[in-house]
């Protein structure tokens, strides 16, 4: 969590924490945070490609291999 919070802004950390169900957040669909945010589901799925980039290159960046290969790998499974 704390990564996140260092690279993600608040709307990348909100999409993946609901769209992944991260840290006890509510599962939401794309569609549904596409209406929260006023965007289109395809909006947020591009988005939310992006933050795990982000996400997938800051915990190599600081050593954290095993964490981002097991569970941002996996995140990037699920969305594609």
């Amino acid at each position: 969590q704390y990564a996140m919070e260092k690279c993600l802004n608040e709307k990348e950390r909100n999409i993946l924490y609901h769209n992944l169900k991260l840290f006890g957040h509510k599962f939401k669909s794309y569609t549904t945070l596409g209406k929260e945010y006023g965007v289109s589901r395809e909006w947020i799925h591009q988005i939310s490609r992006r933050a795990l980039k982000k996400l997938k290159a800051y915990m190599l960046k600081h050593n954290c291999y095993e964490w981002a290969k097991k569970e941002v790998v996996a995140s990037e499974e699920r969305i594609n």
